[in-house]
């Protein structure tokens, strides 16, 4: 007979085990076309639309599982809100602004939405600053939760201007956020002040309106991030004053 003690311990090693597997299920996801898409909410009559883009290791239905789907439902009943199954192979293949514009953002423009924001968390902030970049007249904005910006020490090699820097695959970013970071269309940016991607994070939040970052405790982690996105969802615009009762 096994004891609890060890039926614990079973179970516990097999939850873990369990949880790596799906993480990496989420780098080996194939970069589809067109890309899967999870629809939240479609009101009639709605002109506005959030797309949200999972982070590394992680799945998009978490922003349900999380409560972040409820939270902006309930800030807002309008919202068209949708999830983009959009995992490393689209970034490894660079197709995520392509597959984003054609197969979300151009239908939901056809369609009538004309406040369009993509909302990512770590890598999937990364897919809204490329967006952003390329096409920022096509988005209202971005809502970026700790979004990875760049290798420390490749990022203070572009800003010190060294040679060949200009060539990192960042460097896009790099010089939309340098050129235009406090303009249109706006980021919103959230962040743990123990992120362990707090360098590149920081220097974003440097070229922003205070306003429109909002930091606190903690690390790259789900508990740091509910606790930001009320005040995130409330600065974007997209929700009224009732995402503080939501919270």
């Amino acid at each position: 007979m096994i004891s609890k003690k060890l039926s614990l311990k079973l179970s516990v090693a097999v939850g873990a085990a369990l949880g790596l597997i799906l993480s990496a299920c989420t780098f080996i996801a194939p970069a589809k076309a067109p890309m899967d898409v999870v629809v939240y909410s479609d009101p009639e009559g709605s002109d506005t639309l959030v797309v949200m883009l999972p982070g590394a290791a992680q799945w998009v239905e978490e922003y349900e599982e999380q409560g972040l789907v409820g939270l902006i439902e309930q800030c807002n009943a309008n919202i068209s809100l949708v999830g983009a199954q959009a995992y490393f192979g689209y970034y490894r293949t660079k197709t995520i602004v392509t597959r984003l514009r054609e197969d979300i953002v151009l239908p939901a423009m056809a369609s009538g939405k004309t406040n369009i924001w993509l909302l990512g968390t770590s890598m999937g902030g990364v897919g809204t600053l490329l967006y952003r970049a390329k096409h920022p007249e096509e988005i209202s904005g971005i809502m970026a939760m700790a979004p990875y910006v760049g290798d420390e020490d490749e990022l203070t090699a572009y800003l010190n201007a060294e040679e060949d820097a200009d060539d990192n695959k960042m460097a896009i970013i790099w010089r939309d956020l340098q050129a235009s970071a406090g303009d249109n269309p706006e980021i919103v940016l959230g962040y743990g002040s123990e992120d362990g991607l707090g360098f590149g994070i920081r220097w974003l939040a440097s070229m922003l309106p205070p306003q429109r970052v909002h930091q606190q405790s903690g690390g790259h982690d789900w508990e740091t991030w509910m606790a930001l996105w009320p005040a995130m969802l409330e600065s974007s615009g997209i929700c009224s004053d009732a995402v503080n009762t939501a919270a």
